[in-house]
């Protein structure tokens, strides 16, 4: 037995020689700080261990000690901290890494300065059996405050292990199980150690620490379990509000994150190969509305190719949420077309409707354009002052939009003037359609404070038949005259531009 025990301790130095080398060598692999510094600690542990128990003297035995401490005290906190890069937390502050390593380091030196200092062991002697050697010692404080942080690292680092079995996907929580298998043969020999010990009983904790790396390096090789990247990322992608659809070319189902699955239900029920055209609300391309949590939200989709070098191996659809960006894109766009006080197009934006409009036309289709004036504009401001002015406006702006068709563009030109483009209507329709808003209005009493405001307005009606082109400005002229021929007419009427006067 003590014979198998020293070669079992010499194949762990061995094991550990081999994960150094492997972890400093894919060293580029995301987060493997804590892993490399892991392997280089175990191996001053299981290196120690096996110069203290091959050791004849009490001088050699605790020099075999004084190498494992310059690894051991900080085993438990780096396995710690590789479990949380793992599963992708957030990396500790420095004050925080000074925090957890304080007592460690404290450890470290304080054994390497006995008996000068006998805060780690208050009083250590020599034990052999003949063939297997240890120090045996008396704790000190710093001793038992390692011990202490040890403990709680472990309970921290298996919690998280835990909370991943339980709530983790497939692959993580094979990954997880893996990781709690190994860390139990080290916390049991360290707790039958600490507790436990006897005079000759042997320490099988470094044997134990290097068979759990020694399954990470194993899983490595395997499940690709040291590059925490995928997982890292995954998580990542996971906690993304963007919806992730992975499919292949002919858009069957590969994998989807939660946000997908969230806003696609049926996704969390699909299995790979299914198609996708079966699934609600999906499309491959554009922007498409979805009702999410009660309201309707926009998304942008886009298509990117999964590339393995130069072959696309399947498609990646993203959907995002523009519904803000889209109301803000409105606002902006609202603000800028729009005429602040009254609703209505704004000059410059209602020029440019104009022109479209002609410009579509090209002569094929009648065009009849409204000029409209309000009457005594300037007295109710003198008598009721500008607020009820603007009240005033507003009013009829918001009769005009509800008399006239959606596909008329209502205007601001200025001032209380009002420019409206009418299509595919006779004069006479035109003419018509002028009066009866004119009587709309004149028919309204607009409450203002504690008083009635009643208005009246001019009208200008200019026509361009369908087999005559005009030009945008020459129209505007034309129902400018009509319009004013209304005023010397003694206001409130519509004047139709007729040749080369406008007629009442």
């Amino acid at each position: 037995m003590p014979q198998l025990f020293i070669l079992a301790v010499a194949l762990s130095v061995v094991i550990s020689i081999i994960m150094v080398v492997f972890t400093i060598a894919n060293h580029t692999v995301e987060k493997s700080l804590y892993l490399i510094l892991l392997t280089v600690g175990d191996l001053f542990f299981s290196f120690g261990n096996l110069l203290e128990i091959t050791a004849p003297t009490l001088e050699t035995a605790f020099y075999g000690v004084r190498v494992q401490y310059l690894g051991a005290p900080l085993l438990v906190p780096l396995a710690y901290l590789f479990f949380r890069d793992f599963y992708g937390k957030k990396r500790f502050s420095a004050r925080r890494h000074v925090l957890i390593f304080s007592i460690p380091v404290v450890s470290m030196v304080s054994l390497q300065l006995y008996p000068l200092v006998r805060l780690h062991y208050s009083h250590i002697w020599y034990s052999t059996n003949g063939q297997i050697a240890s120090i045996q010692h008396t704790d000190g404080i710093v001793y038992l405050l390692g011990v202490a942080l040890n403990y709680i690292c472990i309970v921290l680092g298996l919690s998280l292990i835990l909370s991943h079995i339980r709530n983790g996907s497939k692959v993580q929580r094979r990954q997880s199980f893996i990781l709690l298998l190994s860390c139990l043969a080290p916390l049991a020999s360290n707790f039958s150690f600490v507790f436990f010990r006897g005079r000759q009983s042997y320490d099988f904790t470094p044997i134990a620490y290097v068979s759990a790396l020694a399954v990470f390096l194993y899983s490595a090789l395997t499940q690709n379990l040291l590059n925490v990247l995928p997982l890292a990322r995954a998580q990542v992608i996971d906690g993304l509000e963007d919806a992730f659809i992975i499919c292949d070319s002919d858009f069957h189902f590969l994998d989807a994150n939660q946000s997908a699955k969230r806003l696609f239900p049926q996704l969390a029920c699909m299995v790979s190969g299914e198609s996708l055209e079966g699934v609600q609300g999906f499309k491959p391309e554009g922007e498409t509305l979805i009702w999410k949590d009660g309201e309707a939200r926009r998304y942008k989709i886009t298509a990117n190719p999964v590339l393995q070098g130069t072959i696309s191996n399947g498609i990646c659809i993203v959907f995002r949420d523009v519904t803000v960006e889209r109301h803000l894109l409105d606002d902006l766009h609202r603000q800028a077309t729009t005429d602040a006080l009254t609703g209505v197009y704004n000059r410059g934006t209602f020029f440019d409707y104009a022109r479209q409009t002609f410009a579509k036309g090209g002569g094929r289709e009648a065009l009849a354009l409204l000029m409209i004036d309000v009457d005594h504009f300037k007295q109710v401001n003198d008598t009721y002052g500008h607020p009820c002015g603007d009240a005033v406006l507003k009013t009829i702006a918001q009769a005009a939009r509800a008399h006239f068709r959606k596909s008329d563009l209502v205007g601001r030109y200025g001032g209380e003037e009002f420019a409206i483009l009418l299509e595919d209507l006779s004069s006479q329709q035109a003419v018509e359609t002028a009066e009866q808003f004119r009587r709309t209005i004149e028919e309204l009493r607009i409450a203002y404070r504690d008083r009635i405001i009643r208005v009246a307005v001019s009208i200008g009606v200019a026509h361009c038949p369908a087999a005559r082109r005009l030009l945008l400005e020459e129209l505007l002229n034309q129902a400018d005259a009509a319009m004013y021929l209304s005023k010397a007419g003694g206001r409130n009427r519509t004047s139709l531009y007729r040749g080369d006067k406008p007629v009442v």
